[in-house]
């Protein structure tokens, strides 16, 4: 979607819980691969510091944040070169090509719902308005269809602009979470080959399959993003012909 839009981004609530999160817990999966001897070093430091244990606590867990933020804007950025760009709109197509049927693919049975069109009559009709609004623009381009309408929405429909950043604030944390899993799953390996503990070998299955679960709820959001600015549009749009 990041080439469909050039979004205006502002900080807020979901912008901190999408990128923190993710860092956090490569931060957790760190800790992994750290000798426990480590912390206990810095323990004693922290002792050694006496009165001052708070301040120097205090200054830790600031540091702790500003690399969980950047760890988190690292992810959010690769997420969307990797997942979205490589992965998802070559292999499975953008959601505007998919709803629209802009680009005639064979859909994969284990994402038959993130490829699956709107109706035929629906499309029909959404074209009649954004024909009737956007007077003599090509709509077979699904880059300028998604923001054209995106760009209506954004002005005239603020309570469907809110939902928008809802959902992109949650696909957004999913794509993030799959790298951050993909990332555990590695930092697991090295910690088994440090440790040679078996049972650290069910964290790599249990990333693994956190992984493909935040894979499908990515994809679930990616369409509910795009299905609700073309639905914001529609209904906007269609409501003043009605009233003309």
């Amino acid at each position: 979607m990041k080439k469909m839009l050039d979004l205006d981004v502002s900080f807020s609530k979901y912008d901190y819980f999408v990128i923190l999160i993710p860092g956090v817990l490569i931060l957790i999966f760190i800790v992994l691969i750290v000798p426990s001897q480590v912390f206990v070093d810095i323990g004693h430091t922290i002792e050694s510091y006496g009165t001052l244990q708070f301040a120097f606590v205090f200054i830790i867990s600031v540091g702790l944040i500003i690399i969980s933020y950047v760890l988190g804007l690292l992810l959010s950025g690769l997420g969307s070169w990797l997942i979205e760009d490589k992965i998802t709109s070559r292999w499975l197509s953008p959601p505007a090509k998919n709803l629209f049927q802009l680009e005639k693919r064979k859909p994969t049975r284990l994402f038959k719902k993130y490829s699956h069109p709107y109706s035929e009559k629906f499309q029909k009709q959404f074209f009649e308005v954004f024909d009737d609004y956007f007077t003599g623009i090509d709509h077979d381009n699904a880059n300028d269809l998604f923001r054209l309408c995106y760009h209506v929405v954004k002005e005239k429909c603020p309570n469907g602009y809110n939902r928008l950043g809802t959902f992109i604030s949650l696909y957004g944390l999913y794509k993030s979470l799959i790298l951050a899993f993909i990332i555990g799953i590695v930092l697991s390996f090295v910690n088994f080959f440090q440790t040679m503990n078996a049972i650290i070998l069910l964290l790599p299955i249990l990333f693994a399959l956190l992984s493909i679960f935040c894979f499908y709820k990515f994809l679930i959001y990616y369409r509910i993003f795009a299905d609700e600015v073309f639905s914001s549009f529609f209904t906007y749009r269609f409501d003043l012909m009605k009233s003309e």
